[in-house]
């Protein structure tokens, strides 16, 4: 009888560290997601319209500042990726004649594109 019940609580407790972990993930997740979301324009002005609650008014009439920085956020996005990939880029160059083929394949994968695709994202507008 002693061990069934001290059996119970472990599958218990288990399962509850279990939901937690996932819980926990899922929330992590969701904050990571919107955070990506406001390097584009549409995601930008969206979570700040959200956050701010404003009445119809009060959005447009600030809707031309918050579209513009959106702009030019998403712009400056756009150009540090540009250059972060141009200086690894340059980077692998200066190392292949010393590298092996390993070591290089190694490299390749330390380097590749990180972070969200942006095929199929809803909040992702193409370029202008």
């Amino acid at each position: 009888m002693e061990k069934k019940s001290i059996l119970k609580t472990f599958i218990i407790l288990f399962i509850g560290i279990v939901i937690g972990v996932l819980a926990g993930g899922r929330f992590t997740m969701h904050k990571i997601h919107r955070a990506n979301n406001m390097r584009s324009e549409h995601g930008f002005v969206s979570e700040v319209s959200r956050l701010l609650d404003l009445s119809q008014s009060q959005l447009d009439a600030i809707s031309p500042i918050i579209n513009d920085f959106a702009r030019l956020n998403h712009l400056r996005h756009d150009s540090f990726r540009v250059q972060e990939k141009r200086s690894y880029d340059n980077l692998r160059t200066d190392l292949e004649p010393y590298l092996s083929a390993q070591e290089l394949k190694k490299l390749r994968r330390l380097f590749r594109p990180k972070g969200p695709k942006r095929k199929n994202n809803k909040n992702h507008q193409p370029r202008k």
